[in-house]
């Protein structure tokens, strides 16, 4: 059961789903097979984010941003899959904004990725 934003809403995903697709997950579980709770938990993480992360692993189809506050969760999908090296997922946000009008029309997209880049955790 994974936890996210400062609610800490729950998210139940299945390990297997988790180790298949994020490096983080694999490396983690398979090293610690009984995660602690504080381990499985993202207070730094939107949980409008963690849910479309969460979609993308079910294979959910993405819609991307249609405001600019939903831009926002984008961004931070964006942010999760650099945090966890996840190349799938940071090019299919991505190209949500490459492809989108609002976010052409209204956001510099070279200022916005230098601005998600942060440090992977390992």
């Amino acid at each position: 059961m994974l936890r996210a934003g400062v609610t800490h809403k729950v998210f139940k995903v299945p390990n297997h789903l988790l180790t298949s697709k994020v490096p983080f997950f694999k490396k983690l579980l398979s090293t610690t097979p009984s995660p602690t709770d504080e381990q499985l938990t993202f207070d730094d993480l939107d949980e409008f984010a963690f849910a479309l992360f969460v979609r993308w692993l079910y294979g959910g189809k993405l819609q991307g941003p249609h405001d600019f506050h939903s831009v926002q969760h984008y961004l931070c999908l964006y942010v999760i899959g650099q945090k966890w090296d996840v190349e799938p997922l940071c090019n299919d946000s991505k190209y949500m904004f490459q492809r989108d009008e609002y976010a052409s029309a209204h956001t510099e997209q070279p200022l916005i990725w230098s601005a998600c880049t942060t440090t992977k955790t390992t």
